[in-house]
């Protein structure tokens, strides 16, 4: 068996998962970064995508990650989210479809309620949801 390190998945709800992992897949806004055991510490934002996962078995797993971050101590990746889900992949994506539809509503809440129309927010949730249609395409 290979060097492992312990992933924990973290979002407002709790901790939704902790396992030991071969390796890691993640996208940063500076391109993908791929995570073993004893890696160099760091801490990075999260884009909108799919990471890949290897197990101890090094079975290929998939998870949809939002936006968020990541730090890694070596001995840990503590990812924090507030989006996180395994099983994303069906013959509808519905999950995905779901994630969009929260985002649409996020942005006509912004134009809605906002005592002043935030563009920073709106551009920043437009970006998510092409991040997820592009996803869908794939």
């Amino acid at each position: 068996m290979g060097k492992t390190f312990l992933l924990k998945v973290c979002t407002p709800s709790g901790v939704l998962f902790t396992d030991e992992i071969n390796q890691i897949t993640l996208t940063t806004p500076t391109g993908v970064v791929g995570i073993l055991a004893n890696h160099q510490p760091i801490v990075s934002s999260l884009l909108t995508s799919i990471c890949y996962i290897y197990d101890t078995q090094n079975k290929k797993l998939e998870a949809l990650v939002n936006n968020g971050i990541f730090k890694m101590d070596g001995k840990t990746l503590t990812i924090i989210t507030d989006f996180f889900e395994m099983n994303f992949r069906d013959e509808n994506n519905k999950v995905i479809e779901l994630r969009k539809q929260i985002i649409e509503k996020a942005i006509e809440n912004n134009k809605k309620y906002a005592s002043h129309f935030d563009v920073s927010v709106e551009n920043k949730l437009k970006n998510e949801l092409k991040r997820l249609n592009d996803l869908t395409r794939h």
